[in-house]
């Protein structure tokens, strides 16, 4: 699976220095964050040994850390429910760090002394977030983004999470694949994004590619969710009459055909550097087979291979959608430290 960090989106820490031995905590320095309700400022507090600080009951403990001189120590931990936030900024607090950065305040006394300091959330340990651009599936026909991502559960599922998203229709009647990419880049820049994770779905993972092969400095990281199988005859047979008839002349071919993947060939799909999850459609069915996924998987430089779900217009989803949800959320964190793992052994 992905590597986890901990993130204060989803919980709420507060480290018990007071799990420590006198001796471990002799000459170790401490910092605690809490929240003061009144003012919803985040309060820094920190000292030296001791025990935890006295915070008033108008401060909520929000994560805390401890280290030494020599080497970061981390202790046991206390974990909580935090409420839900709605499309917070794409940099939040990070919880696990390899290098010690303690906050600002002054211990003026050892093994007792506690100072409060006002600090800004982003100054304080940032993780960085990718946004996430959802792209859903179909193909000349009436699917929408609310249908696909918001009747599905996975934007309602996605605003409990410290976030960044945009999940808008793909074009009616494009003319091509660099069509639909064009409009993606669109939305990329409209938001001001430097580049985002692109989440996409069965036909919209040809959208996906075209745009990692057309304009690759926008794309850090995909997801490639169900993709709709190239060359299938009874599918193939239905897009070309829906296009033929509602699409300008020449889309036909240039949306329909493909060798894995609908509008690439394998070579443009195998110069693609962006790490790239594949989370398969289970059960396969003639639109999303399971021989598509393998072939990405040797095709893609730096494939990871997801367990996989029926896709979102199917009622089974349902059972799926917080593990697919989970999945998203850790594709979207750029931290140094975080990267992709590879497949289990």
């Amino acid at each position: 699976g992905l590597h986890r960090r901990t993130s204060t989106s989803e919980r709420q820490v507060d480290f018990i220095v007071d799990s420590l031995s006198p001796r471990q905590r002799c000459g170790h320095q401490w910092s605690m964050l809490s929240r003061d309700e009144a003012t919803n400022q985040v309060v820094a507090v920190e000292g030296l040994g001791g025990g935890r600080p006295d915070l008033s009951e108008d401060h909520e403990p929000l994560l805390g850390s401890f280290g030494n001189a020599e080497e970061e120590e981390v202790g046991k931990t206390q974990i909580g429910k935090q409420p839900p936030r709605r499309h917070q900024p794409a940099q939040v607090c990070s919880l696990i760090r390899t290098e010690r950065r303690m906050l600002p305040g002054k211990i003026t006394e050892a093994g007792h002394a506690v100072e409060s300091t006002v600090a800004e959330v982003s100054d304080l340990l940032p993780i960085k977030r990718l946004p996430l651009l959802l792209v859903h599936g179909g193909l000349y026909d009436d699917m929408t983004a609310v249908e696909f991502w918001t009747a599905s559960g996975v934007t309602p599922a996605l605003d409990n999470h410290i976030v960044t998203y945009a999940a808008q229709d793909r074009p009616d009647a494009p003319a091509s694949w660099s069509d639909e990419a064009s409009a993606l880049a669109e939305i990329i820049e409209a938001n001001g994004w430097e580049q985002a994770a692109i989440v996409a779905a069965s036909n919209g993972c040809s959208a996906a590619l075209r745009l990692a092969v057309e304009r690759p400095e926008l794309v850090a990281r995909l997801v490639l969710a169900w993709p709709a199988t190239a060359g299938e005859l009874v599918s193939d047979t239905l897009a070309r009459a829906q296009i033929d008839e509602l699409g300008p002349d020449g889309a036909t071919d240039a949306l329909v055909s493909g060798e894995t993947i609908r509008g690439l060939i394998d070579s443009e799909i195998a110069n693609i550097d962006a790490d790239t999850v594949l989370w398969p459609s289970i059960p396969e069915n003639q639109f999303h087979q399971a021989a598509t996924v393998t072939t990405l998987v040797g095709l893609l430089r730096r494939p990871l291979l997801m367990a996989g779900s029926p896709d979102p217009t199917n009622k089974s989803f349902g059972a799926f959608r917080d593990s697919f949800v989970s999945m998203l959320i850790e594709v979207s964190i750029l931290d140094a430290d975080d990267q992709l793992a590879g497949p289990a052994e």
